[in-house]
């Protein structure tokens, strides 16, 4: 059982708890309803031929949102002499089948008569098949077709609209790469099942795109466009709309000559279009191969945040520094972060190197000294918790933390973010164990409670994962706001889940009346602050609240065990 030992405190107070156990998880795979393109319910006589002669039968059909059947019949049609209901029946595609059983004569009944019937459902709407039972425990057979009632074909088809070349600022990066646009015609994208778009070069598939829960949610309307990063730095994850799968060959240098997008409607039917109109000039997108020079930008991050004059304390971090380029040869050195900006650039804890010759080498350390030691246990005013790099600020800020910042054969400019936390503001400590140590009325998380463990990558709060944080927290300090790393997979490193516009908090105990503060980076902590006003036991010292944290799982998540850090903050 591990101990939570506070440090401390001053302003505010925060749980940091690394190497976190919540690996209560078994995604399970989306469940979609089977495809069709038609409707049955309705009533219908059929024709069932026995030995040369048809038998005219009456069929009452009731075709669930699932596809499923259910309903009734008997024969001869008019009089039902002979009755039966059905017992199991569905529709996928223009195939129809059902079972059925006879409820009417005793013969019939006695030993009990089960109808199967399979049949296909014409363009027209009429339908045909074979039928078997096994009446009197004997086995018959024939041919059926309907010969009064129509099959309704479910509304909605889909067309390609725009497809073409784009390189623009966003707003959540630059879109180097193409954009597609489809267009639904009686149907709109409201409760869509699912969006998929695939970017293909001839037959090579460089790109796919897989809606989230956003589309059908916040896009009602009938048309969509789905964007295809060749080389910017759209940021996919902020966005939310869509999740983005590379190929090995994802466009850089190979021209995309085809779009294809796959819908799901509300009601099941599943509709394609494809465009092979592509306008614009993909050479246009294309990275260099070779740019003559790069930069790295280096920045502090404190508490989780750019570090600034006030929450650094305008303090000068010390900071080592090793390079090799072909234009400036190699060497190591020292430089400072601090409030100033550095080689004048004013942006407070902020560095750039010289520009050097691609393929140069880079990397950067912090000092360990009095100002900033490996953890708080040193007693130090910061600690280190980490580096991460990026191509741009966003990869960044979230990435992964990691032991060091290392750049090898650089061929395009990189940012490197130096992670820290405040010892002065901190609670330092090891894995959760079941019980948390502190002092009374000090800051602590005295359980998490796991409310649902397994989840269903579909992209929706409703079947994700949900945990209830019971946390005491100080009486003079009810601004509480969480953070949270990038989900890993057990035994796949490689296999993530981001934290960012993937989870989400709330509180009873808050007076913002339950209302939900989202994650909108990874190691950041959530703006703004819950503000905590309830007590669920005066008897103890400080605020006992509970904090719900929920967690959605983007489709197409692979199913396993994920594991993320967590830290709470009060202020």
């Amino acid at each position: 059982m591990n101990k939570i030992t506070n440090l401390t405190k001053k302003s505010t107070a925060i749980v940091a708890m690394f190497a976190l156990v919540l690996s209560f998880v078994g995604i399970q795979p989306e469940r979609s309803r089977a495809a069709t393109t038609w409707d049955v319910s309705g009533d219908y006589v059929i024709n069932m031929n026995y030995d040369g002669t048809d038998y005219s039968h009456d069929v009452s059909l009731t075709q669930a949102g699932d596809d499923s059947l259910t309903g009734n019949g008997g024969s001869p049609a008019g009089a039902n002499v002979y009755t039966y209901t059905l017992n199991s029946g569905s529709v996928v595609d223009n195939t129809i089948n059902f079972t059925a059983n006879y409820t009417a004569t005793a013969d019939a009944v006695s030993p009990q008569t089960v109808l199967s019937v399979e049949g296909t459902i014409a363009e027209d709407g009429s339908m045909s098949g074979t039928w078997s039972d096994n009446y009197q425990g004997g086995e018959r057979s024939g041919t059926w077709e309907s010969i009064s009632g129509l099959a309704s074909g479910l509304p909605g088809s889909l067309a390609a609209e725009d497809f073409g070349v784009v390189d623009y600022d966003t707003g959540l990066g630059q879109l180097r790469g193409y954009s597609a646009g489809f267009g639904l015609t009686d149907a709109t994208f409201e409760n869509v099942q699912s969006v998929v778009v695939k970017l293909y070069a001839g037959d090579t598939l460089l790109q796919t795109n897989t809606g989230t829960a956003k589309i059908g949610d916040e896009i009602t309307g009938n048309q969509i466009s789905s964007p295809f990063d060749v080389s910017g730095d759209f940021d996919y994850t902020t966005d939310g709309f869509w999740t983005n799968s590379r190929e090995s060959e994802y466009g850089q240098s190979e021209p995309a000559t085809k779009v294809v997008a796959t819908v799901t409607l509300e009601n099941g039917k599943v509709v394609t279009a494809e465009n092979t109109n592509l306008s614009g000039d993909p050479e246009t997108i294309y990275p260099e191969e070779n740019p003559e020079t790069v930069q790295v930008t280096i920045l502090k991050y404190v508490d989780g945040a750019q570090a600034t004059g006030i929450s650094a304390d305008n303090s000068d971090f010390t900071m080592n520094a090793s390079w090799d380029a072909e234009n400036i040869g190699a060497g190591s050195g020292q430089y400072t972060l601090n409030e100033n900006g550095y080689n004048g650039d004013p942006t407070p804890y902020q560095a750039m190197t010289v520009e050097m010759t691609s393929g140069a080498d880079y990397s950067t350390s912090e000092v360990m000294n009095e100002l900033t030691g490996a953890s708080c246990e040193a007693e130090t005013p910061y600690s280190l918790v980490g580096y991460t790099s990026g191509d741009s600020l966003s990869a960044a800020q979230n990435a992964t933390i990691g032991s060091s910042a290392n750049l090898t054969n650089i061929t395009s400019d990189k940012y490197i973010i130096v992670w820290n936390d405040d010892c002065s503001t901190a609670t330092n400590g090891g894995n959760i164990g079941g019980e948390v140590i502190g002092s009374e009325g000090e800051l602590e998380v005295t359980s998490v409670e796991v409310v649902d463990g397994t989840a269903t990558a579909d992209g929706t709060y409703e079947n994700g994962w949900s945990y209830v944080f019971h946390v005491t927290v100080p009486t003079d300090e009810t601004g509480l706001a969480m953070k949270f790393a990038n989900w890993v997979k057990t035994g796949d490193e490689a296999e993530t889940i981001a934290a960012a516009n993937n989870m989400r908090i709330s509180s009873d105990q808050a007076d913002n009346g339950g209302a939900t503060v989202s994650v909108t980076a990874a190691d950041t902590y959530t703006s703004p602050d819950l503000n905590l006003t309830g007590d669920l036991d005066t008897e103890e010292d400080g605020l006992q609240v509970e904090i719900l944290v929920e967690v959605r799982i983007p489709a197409g998540t692979d199913n396993g065990s994920y594991t993320t850090n967590y830290g709470v903050r009060t202020q």
